[in-house]
């Protein structure tokens, strides 16, 4: 094989990692196993309020950072796997052209759903933390 595509086949792989581990946080999002951070998570004003804006926040946008971990996983997994197309007969450039897009097509696909789950989660964590002032409010009149 060609050195192109094996590095291109080492830059996919390393998004298919990074693709499960976007996919595992999701899950521990959904869980509720995530504990508020500044590492990792949807770190947003609103979500970073309280440990119940957290909570809230993370299982709003678990769903979504799980469609991006899916689509990650699919994409780099492609990309990777398409390295070898040159065995089947396929050009360099067609190759290096298939794992290209894999990867644009799975940093894109990414990007789009990690920022609506962050959307989602700070509209959520908004939610709850409105309602928490508003309930502390009430009880000082």
């Amino acid at each position: 094989m060609v050195e192109s595509v094996l590095m291109g086949m080492a830059s996919a792989a390393v998004l298919l990692v990074g693709s499960f581990v976007v996919l595992w946080l999701g899950r521990a999002s959904a869980r509720g196993s995530l504990g508020r951070n500044h590492s990792v998570g949807l770190r947003t004003r609103w979500t970073l309020a309280s440990d119940k804006a957290w909570d809230a926040g993370h299982r709003a946008g678990a769903p979504r950072v799980h469609v991006a971990g899916i689509g990650g996983v699919i994409g780099a997994a492609v990309a990777v796997t398409s390295g070898f197309l040159p065995l089947a007969g396929a050009s360099e450039n067609l190759t290096n052209g298939v794992i290209t897009a894999g990867i644009l097509g799975s940093c894109v696909w990414l990007v789009t759903w990690v920022l609506a789950a962050g959307a989602a989660a700070n509209r959520a964590a908004r939610a709850v933390s409105e309602q928490s002032l508003g309930t502390k409010l009430g009880e000082s009149e």
